[in-house]
């Protein structure tokens, strides 16, 4: 939800572009310049000035903006068994509130995460589609899915990530706002196969992995404060799908949340600059001048919580966690189709972030009480999966592909940034047209997508 407050009284609209032309409202560079660094920040400013951006889990209530809930919900107690139950119940409870009145709904089904929400979904009355769009990699989806559709025995509709390459140039400006990754065409790739099976909305595992799990540096945070080694032990054995050594494991989960914080500042806003300049080498020193801004903000989010209080109100304020909501409404503006989130009801989060660490990732395992829930939904095959695949390689290969023809020649010219001061054309679309890994794609695809906006809105 985005609003304004005008000489007429408060506005508000879900659609940032409709509420924008109405408002006549003119470009925030400032704001423009930090979103296209992809710099995460916890902020209600938007693109446009005068208009304000409603966080996950908040309420615009007289005036004022206020955390729907503010703390989390007291922690249960009970075995891993009950606690295993109560979690399955939340669960079922936020997939029943997001499929409410539906008739026919479609699931995007291919990791740990979606596919627990797509078992739970074929057990209701509604009928039900999925759709699977192969990424391979190490650890592809497509083995875990035909097994979990044959059990439940639900259509599959499967697509590949090169039929993205029909929806990249669409993926620059979607419904009038630029969009911060390229690998929205593999979303946009899901809702269209699932828009033409005939489904009304459309439900997602998506950050299944932070409620149900939560990033390892969570143990340094939260654990090493009641029991070191065990928090280390702990750290050592848990499995996750990030491959790594028992070093670069303890560096990432025990070692940087608790160096971090002694570093001083000056130092860290060093390391910060040089990072931007290595990482934007083509960007021009004014774009890196309305950088320094956001430092207040990254130092907020590169604080570790200590504490469950301190782990809700980081993740309800989250500014990735902003990006990404805003990133789905803009994907069901334009496909016409509701995207839900089963794993962001709010009673289902207050839940999960109040258990302990070790408790959300009991047995060894990543999301551990989460694939103890639904032991009886998932065959071991998928329950027991602690690898993922990516789609990184695939969606830089469908980027490579389309740079290549003529009609991207023109879309590779930065000109407006170039006026801006913010980059220099040349260097840009040099290195555009010689991609080398995603890291490149990833940090480039956000100018692409901030000069089309640009060139829109003039």
């Amino acid at each position: 939800m985005f609003y304004a407050r005008t000489s007429d009284g408060w506005v508000s609209s879900s659609r940032l572009r409709s509420l924008a032309s109405r408002l006549r409202s003119s470009v925030n560079l400032p704001v423009l310049a930090r979103w296209t660094a992809v710099v995460q920040e916890p902020t209600d400013e938007t693109l446009f000035l005068g208009i304000r951006h409603l966080p996950p889990c908040h309420a615009f209530v007289n005036g004022k903006l206020s955390t729907i809930a503010p703390k989390p919900a007291s922690a249960p107690e009970g075995s891993l068994e009950e606690l295993g139950r109560l979690l399955r119940r939340r669960v079922e409870s936020a997939v029943e509130k997001a499929t409410l009145g539906s008739r026919c709904i479609g699931v995007t089904v291919g990791g740990l995460d979606s596919c627990g929400i797509a078992a739970i979904t074929s057990t209701g009355e509604s009928s039900t589609v999925w759709v699977n769009v192969d990424l391979r990699g190490e650890d592809p989806d497509r083995p875990y899915v035909k097994a979990l559709a044959r059990r439940h025995g639900v259509r599959l509709i499967t697509r590949t990530v090169d039929e993205g390459e029909a929806f990249l140039a669409d993926a620059l400006l979607l419904d009038g706002i630029p969009c911060w990754t390229a690998g929205v065409v593999v979303d946009l790739v899901a809702a269209t196969a699932l828009r033409e099976a005939g489904v009304d909305r459309i439900l997602s595992g998506a950050v299944g992995d932070d409620v149900f799990g939560g990033d390892v540096a969570l143990i340094g945070g939260e654990m090493l404060r009641t029991s070191p080694a065990q928090a280390i032990r702990f750290a050592l054995q848990l499995r996750t799908p990030h491959v790594e050594s028992p070093r670069q494991r303890l560096m990432r989960a025990i070692v940087r949340p608790n160096v971090r914080e002694w570093v001083p500042k000056a130092i860290r806003t060093r390391r910060r600059k040089k990072h931007f300049a290595r990482r934007f080498h083509w960007a021009k020193p004014a774009f890196l001048e309305l950088l320094d801004a956001s430092g207040d903000a990254q130092e907020v989010n590169s604080k570790v919580p200590t504490n469950r209080e301190e782990l809700f109100g980081t993740f309800t304020t989250a500014g990735w966690l902003a990006d990404y909501v805003d990133c789905r409404a803009l994907v069901a503006a334009v496909t016409h189709l509701p995207w839900l989130e089963p794993c962001l009801d709010l009673e289902l989060v207050r839940f999960t972030l109040s258990l302990p660490y070790e408790v959300r990732n009991c047995d060894g395992f990543h999301r551990g009480l989460y694939r103890r829930a639904l032991t009886d939904l998932l065959p071991d095959k998928v329950r027991q999966r602690t690898g993922k695949a990516s789609q990184d390689e695939q969606v830089l290969a469908v980027v490579r592909r389309a740079f290549q023809t003529p009609t991207w020649r023109d879309r590779l010219r930065v000109p407006l940034l170039a006026d801006l001061g913010w980059v220099d054309p040349h260097l840009f679309q040099t290195q555009l047209e010689a991609l080398e890994n995603a890291d490149q794609l990833a940090a480039m695809w956000p100018f692409l997508s901030a000069e089309a906006f640009l060139q829109a809105q003039s």
